[in-house]
């Protein structure tokens, strides 16, 4: 008997260890499987694969500058759908804070500002959709993924940057996100770049929206464990602004040994 009980949690701790095994490929295959249908624009470093060795979080987010999602946002979805299914934690974010400025990447003129209502509007109709996305991915996935052990995926967790947005003042923002701005770096990055070149120019608050969008990453960072930000082509300055804050950031507060984040963009 003793020799039969022996024999039994040998076989499950080697059944564990394939398992886990499986599972650690499973997380870090996701790269690969992005890449094979081609879904990767680039990648901020290539250190990235031996971050997805295990589950993290990954972000991307989405403007309610409109109504419904657009094409765009459904590829880069798609992309985050991919990580989903590959065991990670998926946050796609609703830019109710920021969908009040609107980013300036491939655009020649600022955009309209939208009343509060509409706006409020937009946010929630996103969020229905994205919900919808997400469990029809799954389910269509479930239908056409040999294994996917769908009831094991983490739950989707849909947020709202003007959660964080709300009680910060302009002043505690400088403070802690503006001190370690560079303005040179934000000049030379090509949404900048390319306005500043055009006749109608940019505004100040066009200007800042990278700030914004780099600290979603940072705060996402610090809150959520997120590491990786997936996003179109057209976003990767202001992805990369992220990853800079956030180095900036754990370095300013002598955090030498933090995570490091990374940044994914997909071709539009």
């Amino acid at each position: 008997m003793l020799g039969r009980a022996v024999w039994r949690q040998r076989h499950a701790r080697i059944a564990h260890r394939v398992l886990e095994q499986q599972r650690r490929q499973q997380h870090s295959n996701v790269l690969e499987t992005l890449r094979s249908r081609q879904l990767v624009q680039a990648v901020t470093s290539e250190d990235m694969a031996k971050c997805l060795a295990r589950p993290v979080a990954v972000y991307c987010g989405v403007d309610p500058t409109a109504a419904s999602l657009h094409l765009g946002n459904m590829v880069t979805l798609m992309g985050l759908l991919h990580f989903h299914l590959a065991g990670h934690q998926a946050i796609p974010m609703v830019g109710s804070a920021t969908g009040m400025i609107g980013d300036p990447s491939g655009r020649s003129t600022e955009r309209t500002a939208l009343e509060a209502q509409e706006l409020a509007q937009n946010v929630s109709g996103i969020e229905a959709q994205l919900q919808r996305f997400f469990a029809r991915g799954v389910e269509y996935a479930a239908g056409r993924m040999e294994g996917l052990d769908t009831a094991g995926l983490r739950e989707v967790q849909v947020l709202r940057n003007g959660e964080w947005y709300s009680g910060m003042g302009v002043l505690e923002f400088l403070g802690s996100v503006g001190r370690h701005a560079r303005i040179g770096t934000m000049m030379a990055r090509d949404s900048v770049r390319t306005r500043m070149q055009s006749e109608q120019g940019i505004s100040f608050t066009e200007f800042s929206y990278q700030l914004l969008q780099a600290y979603d990453f940072w705060y996402l960072y610090r809150h959520h464990g997120c590491r990786i930000q997936v996003g179109g082509s057209d976003q990767w300055g202001n992805i990369t602004a992220g990853t800079d804050l956030i180095h900036r950031m754990c370095s300013s507060a002598g955090q030498t040994d933090a995570e490091a984040a990374y940044g994914l963009t997909i071709p539009l």
